[in-house]
């Protein structure tokens, strides 16, 4: 039985956070209100190279919560922590070849292909029947067990 699958994709942490900048044809996509950020030279010249484009893995900034804020990390750690992580859009069948690119760029830190997800699906089968029932039940109209 074929269950369905989910696309993989090829997830890429950078060295240091991308800066937000002025136009580059394969920017990576802004986060929600933000600016662009330009990818660095090696990196977009291998979007470029393979028709991919690059987009933030974690598109939300984030949660604030002033209730602990004097606990909290300063305020750019956040924002800079989320600008590490990428994930490439790309034909499935050209990730690997990407991938393998972009371990050699000097600005990548790790690239790999995330496989595809596989949904739950209990196939396990019991390996022991339950007991069977006694053949007769016991005669207790005499009060005594015997």
């Amino acid at each position: 039985m074929q269950s369905p699958r989910g696309e993989r994709h090829l997830v890429v942490v950078t060295r240091t956070p991308l800066s937000p900048g002025g136009p580059a044809i394969h920017a990576a996509a802004p986060l929600p209100g933000g600016p662009a950020f330009v990818l660095p030279d090696p990196v977009a010249s291998l979007m470029k190279q393979y028709g991919a484009s690059m987009v933030p893995l974690f598109t939300a900034p984030p949660p604030k919560s002033t209730a602990f804020h004097h606990l909290a990390a300063p305020a750019s750690a956040p924002s800079a922590g989320v600008r590490l992580y990428h994930r490439v859009v790309a034909k499935q069948e050209q990730l690997e070849t990407i991938a393998n690119a972009l371990r050699n760029a000097p600005t990548v830190e790790a690239a790999y292909v995330k496989p595809a997800p596989e949904p739950a699906i209990n196939r396990m089968l019991p390996k022991a029947s339950p007991p069977a029932p006694p053949a007769s039940t016991p005669d207790f109209r005499s009060g005594r067990i015997t």
